[in-house]
């Protein structure tokens, strides 16, 4: 009976061992390097163009500084900027669109372009994404300046509805200025 009590106190031991304490002989440092997502956001001021009545197949355009694109002080990487934009729908009647286009206008057609205060020419914004500021990511409390510049449709006389020809309607569409971590 001695030897199964002792055995059964050994087995008991040896399942405790490795609980308990280990003493250490030297002591040292462990360096834990963490990195947290990217995290980002862009504000783009002011938010919105409105201008007022157009007349047909005329072109319309910003000053050259009046939308800054800023990105945000809190962010922690840098971003590549695109553009997109999209047809133009009657605020009162969304039968009567103008299409966006990627090459002019014509008769239900417009066209608009963007161009950074620090670029040459003017970039056409399409359905399509495009690089916004090419070959440049602006980091955290980087700002850019640019305009927009918008080209109507030629009139739509005889069409149906023609409400570019009566006026007295307003057009509305959507640029998107998106970023993703450079």
């Amino acid at each position: 009976m001695k030897l199964g009590i002792i055995t059964i106190l050994l087995a008991i031991i040896l399942v405790l061992i490795p609980c308990l304490p280990a003493t250490a002989q030297d002591s040292g440092s462990i360096t834990i390097t963490m990195t947290g997502a990217k995290e980002f956001s862009i504000n783009l001021t002011p938010a919105n163009w409105s201008f007022g009545t157009v007349s047909p197949n005329t072109e319309y355009e910003t000053d050259p500084t009046q939308f800054t694109l800023t990105v945000d002080p809190t962010s922690n990487c840098n971003v590549n900027t695109f553009i997109t934009g999209e047809d133009a729908v009657c605020v009162y009647d969304s039968t009567y669109v103008w299409t966006l286009s990627s090459d002019g206008n014509d008769v239900g057609v417009y066209a608009l372009w963007f161009r950074g205060s620090d670029m040459g020419d003017y970039i056409q914004i399409t359905k399509n994404e495009t690089a916004f500021y090419s070959g440049i990511s602006p980091g955290p409390e980087d700002a850019k300046q640019f305009r927009l510049k918008l080209l109507t449709p030629w009139p739509d006389f005889g069409s149906n509805p023609g409400y570019f020809s009566v006026g007295d309607t307003t057009m509305q569409t959507h640029v998107t200025i998106s970023a993703v971590a450079a």
